[in-house]
């Protein structure tokens, strides 16, 4: 009976352990392959994401904007905590699958990626889901390697993305943390873009630096199109503005190295009409003043303008004139500036006779916004000539107190000496009167 019980226990236990093993998810990591492509397997690579946000690396080449760039030869690596990369996709994706490639990691400088990373997506930037978090063994320390992890329990489609690694790993020899690349996969029947793709940038205007909006990066449905048939729309197919890449004879924005920006990458407003317009809703991160710039290019005999607003028509910024120097020939001219306050803001830029292209706004803080400050008030001041003139009381002598004829002037030393006389005088009429009656 007793072994019949234990045997049951047993049974019902091992079960037990049976459907909890398979209620929770199980990703195991691969072994290490040298090709990405082939990491991929029957996955497809979403290729062309836009780097947003990072932490800095050991250097400018090592910044977290290497982890997308698509070169196995950079990567991202820092000493410093958070690690951290955040990208978006020019629409919603469901990954089923992460490739992770090593930099050069071996047995001297083992795998330095953080324990307890985690891979989250969000539709708006700002609320995140965790999609997967990682461990150790998710990949070793071998030297520009790949391994992948799979998602079987990945339901989500998200358009942001973002890595986050706030501890180094256990197994780690150094202060390092680092990795070469990270590529999101999703299902074969999935189509994906084959070349770079217009990806809209968030309106976020930092409290440092030049903050840039490209001009294609206008708020969806919300602007004045009159000859929505004209030009292309190449940026924004979705939308009636006309927008184009600037392609290879642009000329104008620089990089940080002073090399001109690769025109194919970006883009411009183009085929602009007088009376037409575009918006873009932006997000202060910091009370100040901030002027706006703005990039454009003619080749009309009489060139166009833009014209800035900041929250309504009634408050014009300024305007910038272009010069005919050809299309694609860019040059930057200031409206003015603006107070801006933390939070968000409405940019209009109006075409007033059209014949302009739009390329770019260069938002940069230039100084604290001036809050007044009220001067003390002071009482006002009496005339003692006239406040005694208002009544019939003389004004109080400022002579000696003998001239008094009140107890206030008898100083309080004088008080107690008389106290102390008093006081001594009825001590000897009590010693006299006891010797008196002995």
């Amino acid at each position: 009976m007793i072994n019949s019980k234990k045997s049951k226990i047993i049974s019902l236990i091992l079960m037990t352990a049976m459907i909890l093993s398979m209620m929770i998810p199980v990703s195991a990591a691969s072994e290490g392959i040298k090709d990405y492509n082939e990491a991929a397997g029957d996955k497809k690579i979403l290729m062309y994401p836009l780097y947003l946000d990072g932490e800095d690396g050991f250097n400018e080449s090592e910044g977290a904007d290497k982890l997308l760039d698509g070169k196995t030869g950079t990567k991202y690596g820092t000493g410093t905590l958070p690690y951290r990369c955040e990208w978006k996709y020019e629409k919603e994706y469901t990954v089923e699958r992460i490739i992770l490639r090593t930099g050069n990691d071996n047995k001297t400088y083992p795998r330095r990626m953080g324990d307890g990373w985690t891979l989250s997506g969000s539709n708006d930037g700002a609320n995140w889901s965790v999609i997967y978090t990682g461990s150790e063994d998710d990949v070793v320390n071998e030297n520009n390697t790949c391994y992948f992890v799979d998602l079987p329990d990945n339901k989500n489609a998200y358009q942001y993305y973002q890595l986050n690694a706030e501890d180094a790993a256990s197994d780690q020899t150094d202060s390092a943390i680092q990795l070469s690349m990270i590529l999101l996969c999703v299902n074969e029947s999935v189509e994906v873009p084959d070349a770079r793709p217009y990806i809209t940038r968030p309106g976020v205007i930092a409290g440092y630096g030049v903050t840039v909006i490209e001009a294609p990066d206008f708020d969806s449905g919300i602007y004045n199109e009159t000859n929505a048939a004209d030009g292309s729309h190449s940026c924004r197919p979705d939308e009636d503005v006309q927008t184009e890449f600037c392609g290879e004879n642009y000329v104008g924005r620089y990089d940080d190295n002073d090399k001109p920006l690769d025109g194919a990458l970006i883009g411009n407003i183009g085929w602009t009409a007088a009376g037409e317009w575009v918006q873009y809703t932006v997000e202060v991160k910091r009370d100040g003043i901030y002027r706006i710039d703005a990039w454009v290019a003619s080749d009309n005999d009489e060139p166009g303008s833009v014209e800035i607003y900041l929250n309504g028509d009634d408050n014009l910024v300024g305007s910038v004139e272009s010069i005919k120097e050809g299309w694609q020939v860019y040059s930057k001219g200031t409206a003015g500036t603006a107070e801006m306050t933390t939070g968000t803001h409405v940019i209009k830029v109006l075409f007033p006779t059209g014949a302009v292209n739009f390329q770019a706004l260069e938002i940069v803080r230039t100084g604290e916004i001036e809050v007044p400050t009220e001067p003390p008030t002071d009482p006002p001041e009496t005339d003692a000539a006239e406040d005694n003139a208002d009544d019939n009381t003389p004004a109080a002598d400022s002579g000696s107190d003998k001239d008094k004829g009140d107890d206030e002037g008898i100083p309080v030393i004088l008080w107690i000496v008389i106290g102390g006389s008093v006081l001594v005088i009825i001590v000897i009429i009590i010693l006299i009167v006891t010797r008196k009656k002995k």
